[in-house]
């Protein structure tokens, strides 16, 4: 698929050129659609960006799923990317938002499935807490210690790359500062099935 198929929006073109199989790939790898119901209830689709989506994404935006009903993540990725480029966003206001979305519904929704007293305590548990909210990859820590952590996300080829995997920092960060502030994370390193994410906290950050 090129990236410039007639239709897409920028973002959503250049996502799934690298994805196999295209908007169909990893029928398996699938998100919470508590995510898909607050991004479009705060920036929401008009009729021209909803017929650019790939057909079947456009149901998900029509009828969207409950908070707690699985939903592609390769589908979910496009949505979030249209949102992005209809809304002009840069990638930094588009990975500011991502950060001020999950922190609300980690202070709401999901306040239980994240809180913890400290991030060594969150982070501990790193595998089940994001099994909480997504099938088919796994996130682990490979590193821990006082003020820093190394966690490792893995996935079938290219479901996450570029913004698509950047965008999980701002995700992690949302959750993290719940039990410290000053937390940042940021992408260390990554390849077609993975990505290195490097926190930090703490005096010093």
């Amino acid at each position: 698929m090129s990236p410039h198929v007639p239709g897409l929006s920028p973002r959503v073109a250049g996502y799934l050129a690298k994805v196999p199989d295209g908007v169909d790939a990893h029928p398996g790898c699938l998100a919470r659609a508590a995510m898909l119901r607050r991004s479009l209830a705060e920036r929401p689709l008009t009729g021209i960006h909803v017929d650019s989506l790939p057909a079947p994404v456009r149901h998900l935006v029509v009828c969207p799923p409950l908070d707690g009903e699985w939903i592609s993540d390769v589908h979910l990725v496009c949505i979030l990317f249209t949102i992005a480029d209809a809304h002009g966003m840069t990638d930094g206001h588009y990975l500011d938002w991502i950060r001020e979305l999950n922190t609300h519904m980690f202070q709401t929704l999901f306040r239980g499935a994240v809180d913890a007293q400290s991030p060594e305590a969150m982070l501990a548990k790193v595998p089940e807490r994001w099994s909480i909210f997504h099938r088919g990859s796994t996130l682990e820590a490979e590193e821990a210690g006082p003020g820093r952590a190394v966690v490792r996300l893995s996935f079938p080829p290219h479901l996450f790359h570029g913004l698509a995997l950047r965008q999980f920092a701002p995700v992690w960060e949302a959750a993290l500062r719940l039990a410290d502030p000053s937390c940042t994370v940021e992408l260390d390193s990554s390849d077609a099935t993975s990505g290195r994410f490097v926190a930090r906290w703490g005096p010093g950050t």
